[in-house]
C-alpha cells in the first residue's frame, strides 16, 4: 500500500511523509491528515519509496515508525543525512532503546519524540512544534524515559517510604501529583493558580521532608510512585 504523490519536477514545499510498515497506522494518519486539510502526504513502506519522496521536497516533516525494524529506521534517518533538503524527524517509538539513543544524542534531523499510543490531537501538537523548529517530546515518552532511568533505583537507600509520603500536606501532595505526570513548574502554577515561586518552594519542602538530595530525584521518585499516589491522595 503505497500513495506517493505523483512525479513533478517542481518540488514539494511543507510536504509530510509517513513512513511505517502497519498499513492500520499509515490509513488512520492519512485520513487524519487529509481531514486537518494537510495537502502533499506521502505514505511509504520502505526505505527506498520514504527517500524517493523525501528528495523531491524542498521541506518536508517525516513521521516514521520504530515498527520497523530497528535497522531500517536508523538507516533512514542516517540517509536523510545526505539529502539536500530541509528534512525534520518525528519517531514513533515503545522501544525504549531507541527513544533514549535519539534522545541522548541530540540528532539533528529527530526533531519529535512519541510513544505509539499517543492521541491524533498530540500528534497534531507535535507537527505544529517540529514544523515551527522546536523539540518536541510526549509526556508519555517522558514518563518512559523517566521510568526506564530508576528502574534499577533502590528506593529504600533513598530515604523515601510511603510514610513520609503520606506526611505531606494537601497542597504538596497536589504538587507531588502534578510532578509524578511530568507537568513543568510553569503548568502546575497556572493548574493551581499560585506562582512558580511558589511551587518551587513547596518542591524544596517536598525534597526536605522525603530526604531527597534535588529535583531530578524528585522526578524520578514521583514518577515511581505515580500508580499508587492516586489511592494516597
Amino acid at each position: 500500500m503505497t500513495r506517493i504523490i505523483p512525479f513533478s519536477t517542481a518540488k514539494i514545499v511543507d510536504a509530510i511523509c509517513i513512513a511505517s510498515d502497519n498499513n492500520i497506522l499509515c490509513e488512520a494518519l492519512f485520513d487524519y491528515l487529509q481531514h486537518r486539510n494537510f495537502e502533499n502526504i506521502g505514505v511509504a513502506c520502505s526505505e527506498k519509496e520514504t527517500l524517493d519522496f523525501l528528495g523531491r521536497c524542498d521541506s518536508s516533516i517525516l513521521i516514521i515508525s520504530a515498527n520497523l525494524l530497528d535497522s531500517t529506521v536508523f538507516q533512514t534517518i542516517d540517509a536523510l543525512k545526505k539529502l539536500k533538503t530541509d528534512v525534520k524527524v518525528i519517531l514513533l517509538s515503545n522501544k525504549i532503546e531507541v527513544l533514549r539513543y535519539f534522545e541522548e544524542s541530540q540528532d539533528g534531523v529527530v526533531k519529535g519524540l512519541l510513544s505509539n499510543h499517543e492521541s491524533m490531537s498530540d500528534l497534531y501538537y507535535c507537527i505544529m512544534e517540529v514544523y515551527n523548529s522546536r523539540r518536541y517530546k510526549s509526556s508519555h515518552v517522558k514518563r518512559l524515559l523517566l521510568q526506564s532511568q530508576i528502574s534499577s533505583y533502590d528506593l529504600p537507600a533513598l530515604g523515601c517510604s510511603f510514610s513520609k509520603i503520606k506526611e505531606l500536606t494537601k497542597r504538596e501532595m497536589e504538587i507531588f501529583l502534578a510532578i509524578s505526570n511530568t507537568l513543568s513548574t510553569r503548568s502546575i502554577a497556572e493548574a493551581l493558580f499560585i506562582s512558580p515561586a511558589t511551587v518551587n518552594n513547596h518542591k524544596a519542602s517536598i525534597i526536605g521532608k522525603l530526604s531527597l538530595k534535588g529535583k531530578n530525584q524528585l522526578l524520578s521518585i514521583a514518577v515511581w510512585y505515580r500508580t499508587t499516589l492516586t489511592n494516597i491522595a
